[in-house]
């Protein structure tokens, strides 16, 4: 990517998040990139939060234009946006996903082995084991008892 590309793609990413941010905190950013100084900590977050949603992590469209208009109105009535840009996780964590597979992998192939076992049984049955004669039971309890 030459130089040119990334300064069009920052521009066009910049223009991105200063349509989803509040007019207040838009003005905040825009002085801070003239002097080269810091924003707020809210800002910051607004910020942050905005960039989620243009890099795909948040939403679709619709709820994105929803909540825009709500943080506008929010701004609008002085009142303070929450502090937390962790998104909230539903469901079942990933963990116990791949747990849960791990051990059906396991059950299955201990199952599958067993099958197999008891047919290779069944096609080639044990030997019985020959009777020993009177002599060689002898011989046997003599070692035995030695």
């Amino acid at each position: 990517m030459s130089p040119e590309e990334r300064e069009r793609v920052n521009r066009e990413m910049i223009e991105a998040i200063l349509n989803l941010v509040s007019p207040a905190c838009r003005s905040e950013m825009e002085a801070a990139i003239e002097s080269q100084t810091d924003v707020t900590q809210e800002c910051k977050i607004e910020i942050q939060q905005a960039v989620q949603l243009i890099s795909g992590y948040g939403r679709d469209d619709e709820e994105r234009d929803g909540e825009r208009d709500g943080e506008r109105d929010e701004e609008s009535e002085g009142t303070k946006q929450s502090d937390s840009v962790t998104p909230s996780r539903s469901g079942i964590h990933p963990g116990y996903w791949i747990a849960a597979f791990v051990v059906a992998l396991i059950g299955g192939v201990s199952a599958y082995v067993i099958h197999v076992n008891k047919l290779l049984e069944e096609a080639f049955p044990a030997k019985q084991p020959k009777k020993l004669s009177k002599k060689k039971l002898e011989k046997a309890r003599m070692k035995g008892n030695q």
